[in-house]
């Protein structure tokens, strides 16, 4: 099948060089050439569109995981720290049971030492009265009951205190699990976003490698043309158009999108401490600021985008800040120089809480 197809293509083309000349089918193939380029650069065009909706799909993603891990640690670190309190309580609690408990044997060993009765019959007799008796016997039963009371109390205390470090302990073991969980889930996100960022410059390149043949076989085309003309000329009274038209190919590739990005300035993981502020597009303030940032990002749509000096931060880059996530630095503003970036929140809510502080963040790339 494909022996015949193929001498169809030929016969085909005898048949057109019979019918136009070899001009004309130098024409029709240039044309297929031409709409094939096209065809090619749509098409990628579309894979590109498609390969960062899944990367603004995954960047959602990211964002998710990166706040839970994030309150895990935080509440790690709180569980942490009751436990050192609960420790520190349970060990006072003890040193001060031992102390009355000391206190109490060695008020034991003295009236076995002295004698009961020989204590009440002192008592009897360095009382002025009677009624003076019954106080201080009522006042030693009650001071004696107090420190058993007080034994008891501690001791329930140290078990409370032991069991309640126990749940706290148990608690700890899965947040910290949780942790650890949500740490894999984000490694893995940021590996599959940066594969998609590779996919992202291997298209666009391809793109730029597209455009740069078709323009290079528009000129020649434009060329041949160019010479055809000059040959259909008995006395051409100017230098041929071929030599005016010889523009080098160089000069035509380097308009091409690959050559612009390529001084771009990159900052790919470095870090650095900036100035960040809250903000909002919701107009609760009731502000009515644009939603469409200078990179033609809708703020509606993909609200995790942050406003930074181009010259510090390169639009487009991937920018994580603690507390906060992974956004993208899509946004410029006249205040916004040197090393300051505002942060933008889905409700004026968010951006009030967040207010103004100094953090250190992450240019991812």
């Amino acid at each position: 099948m494909k022996k015949q197809m193929k001498k169809f293509a030929v016969i085909l083309a005898i048949f057109t060089v019979g019918i136009f000349g070899t001009s004309g089918v130098k024409r029709v193939l240039a044309e297929d050439s031409k709409t094939n380029y096209d065809a090619q650069i749509k098409a990628a065009q579309d894979k590109a569109d498609g390969i960062q909706a899944a990367l603004n799909t995954t960047l959602e993603s990211v964002n998710q995981v990166y706040q839970k891990a994030y309150a895990s640690k935080q509440a790690v670190s709180t569980g942490q720290a009751k436990i050192t309190k609960i420790t520190a309580d349970i060990a006072a609690a003890k040193k001060e049971m031992q102390e009355r408990k000391t206190v109490m044997g060695q008020q034991m060993r003295d009236i076995q030492v002295d004698n009961v009765q020989s204590d009440f019959v002192s008592l009897i007799i360095s009382s002025k009265n009677f009624s003076e008796v019954i106080t201080r016997v009522a006042s030693l039963t009650t001071y004696r009951k107090m420190q058993n009371e007080k034994v008891t109390a501690l001791a329930k205390t140290e078990t409370d205190l032991a069991t309640l470090k126990m749940q706290l302990e148990t608690e700890q073991t899965q947040l910290k699990a949780n942790q650890e969980k949500y740490e894999t889930q984000y490694a893995d996100l940021q590996s599959q976003m940066a594969t998609l960022k590779t996919q992202i410059a291997d298209n666009q390149a391809q793109i730029t490698a597209l455009s740069n043949s078709k323009a290079a076989e528009a000129k020649r085309q434009a060329d041949e043309a160019a010479r055809a003309a000059a040959e259909a000329t008995p006395e051409p009274k100017a230098e041929p158009v071929s030599k005016t038209a010889d523009v080098p190919l160089a000069e035509t590739s380097n308009t091409g999108t690959a050559d612009n990005t390529s001084n771009a300035p990159t900052t790919s993981g470095k870090s650095m401490t900036v100035s960040t502020t809250g903000y909002s597009s919701d107009g609760a303030d009731g502000m009515t600021p644009g939603h469409v940032t200078a990179t033609g990002i809708d703020l509606w749509v993909n609200p995790m985008c942050v406003a930074v000096d181009p010259s510090v931060i390169p639009l487009g880059s991937m920018v994580e800040v603690p507390g906060y996530g992974i956004a993208i630095a899509g946004d410029t503003g006249g205040a916004i120089k040197g090393y300051k970036v505002d942060l933008h929140f889905k409700t004026t809510k968010e951006a009030i809480v967040w207010g103004r502080r100094s953090v250190t963040i992450n240019v991812l790339g």
